[in-house]
């Protein structure tokens, strides 16, 4: 099997035995936008960021592959500029916003040859007791899942 290591965002570049590895790890909560409203340019702007830096370490490293090991969004007002945070509010602008969050991911990821794959996170089975802060059970998060990856299943099948 491949063998790798699971940095966060911010911490990727002071890894310093990535090129003894299979694949980056990278716990994906990378900032993607100024403001809690992001639009999709503002969105596909930041990946492209996020894909240079991680294509400069890629390179450094012996061009080895990146591998989301951790990537999701919180219902919060701050998905954007903050993912990592377990702060939680609702409402219809915040699940839209989470929604558009998840779908710019996964539309960033599959354009990129240097992404070999991504883990959301989360999803707890069984009963929904703890699993309230990032749950990809949510109907928002279901729906994202399904549009790009229905999508994405009719264009290969084509």
């Amino acid at each position: 099997g491949r063998l790798t290591y699971a940095a966060n965002w911010d911490q990727i570049e002071s890894v310093p035995f990535w090129d003894q590895l299979d694949l980056i790890g990278v716990h994906a909560y990378f900032p993607l936008g100024s403001t809690t409203e992001p639009g999709i340019e503002e969105l596909a702007d930041s990946w492209n960021s996020v894909f240079s830096r991680l294509d400069g370490l890629s390179r450094r490293t012996g061009d080895l592959p990146v591998f989301f090991a951790e990537i999701g969004y919180n219902r919060s007002a701050a998905a954007a500029t903050e993912p990592w945070s377990y702060a939680m509010a609702d409402s219809p602008d915040i699940r839209r916003l989470r929604q558009r969050l998840i779908e710019a991911a996964i539309e960033a990821a599959e354009g990129e040859s240097l992404v070999t794959g991504m883990f959301w996170w989360k999803w707890i089975p069984g009963p929904l007791g703890h699993d309230r802060d990032f749950s990809m059970k949510d109907p928002e998060a279901l729906q994202a899942l399904e549009a790009r990856w229905s999508r994405s299943a009719v264009t290969t099948a084509e």
